[in-house]
């Protein structure tokens, strides 16, 4: 399965990419508009976003990406500290920042095998996704350093298991 990952910060990007590539092919995009031109090139099976990014913010792809036909029923997962109303409504799954990396991937394993067993018609397809995400239990918050510390460690044991 391709996952897009999209982040403008760039250590929150490359922790959600490394944890998702033990499973999964992985492209990564550090703001909205770079990330519009890999979906649109490649066709991601999923797309994990934050929404608050300069350029093009997480909304504004999602709607992008729905008024276009090749990637309209492409699955998103948008990611904030903030929970807009549209996100809720117009994502496949919200996930509220911070949260727990475990809690990322059950979704997109969740959405995964919705996919697998066909069952991606758009309206009750995003329903089960963020049925989905409210099923996860609630995440506790962590620091900006706890972040930077669990990234550090995550990026040393993939040097260590890569050698």
């Amino acid at each position: 399965m391709l996952i897009l990952v999209v982040d403008d910060e760039e250590s929150l990007c490359e922790l959600m990419a490394e944890v998702l590539a033990e499973t999964n092919e992985v492209i990564k995009a550090y703001n909205g508009e770079e990330a519009l031109q890999l979906a649109r090139q490649h066709r991601p099976d999923i797309i994990v976003s934050d929404i608050m990014m300069p350029q093009m913010s997480g909304l504004e792809l999602l709607k992008a990406l729905r008024s276009d036909e090749k990637t309209q029923q492409i699955p998103v997962i948008l990611l904030s500290a903030a929970s807009p109303k549209q996100a809720a409504e117009a994502a496949n799954a919200f996930i509220r920042k911070p949260f727990e990396i475990e809690t990322l991937e059950k979704i997109v394993a969740q959405i995964s095998h919705s996919d697998e067993a066909g069952l991606n018609n758009a309206d009750s397809y995003s329903n089960r996704a963020i049925e989905a995400a409210r099923t996860v239990p609630e995440a506790r918050p962590f620091s900006k350093e706890f972040q930077k510390q669990n990234y550090t460690l995550e990026k040393s044991r993939y040097h260590y298991n890569s050698n």
